[in-house]
């Protein structure tokens, strides 16, 4: 049974950064807002929301809002919603196609 669900996901694709997803964790009945999907080589992770700040030499930075205390745990996680994240966009891609071949019937 899938256990996580993509509510939205947003592509960006810029530099290391594939997009932005907002997630649904189906046993705890929790909405996450703002993961950050990062590719980079053959390596992929997902960062969870996060608050920009500027530190005091004026570097800009970002504070984890949540965390998991365990790192392998946060991994499992992470690639449990990158997986989610792969069938939503199959599954987009799948519902464009079909609306776009609704739109090519002629009736006549």
């Amino acid at each position: 049974m899938k256990k996580i669900f993509i509510i939205n996901f947003k592509r960006v694709d810029k530099g290391s950064l594939v997009g932005f997803a907002d997630i649904f964790i189906a046993a705890f009945g929790m909405e996450m807002y703002g993961c950050s999907f990062f590719m980079k080589n053959s390596q992929e992770w997902l960062s969870l929301p996060s608050r920009e700040y500027t530190d005091s030499e004026g570097i800009k930075k970002y504070a984890p809002i949540v965390r998991f205390k365990d790192k392998a745990k946060g991994d499992e996680f992470g690639k449990l919603v990158i997986e989610a994240i792969r069938d939503w966009e199959l599954q987009q891609a799948g519902a464009k196609k079909e609306e776009d071949d609704d739109n090519n019937f002629l009736p006549f």
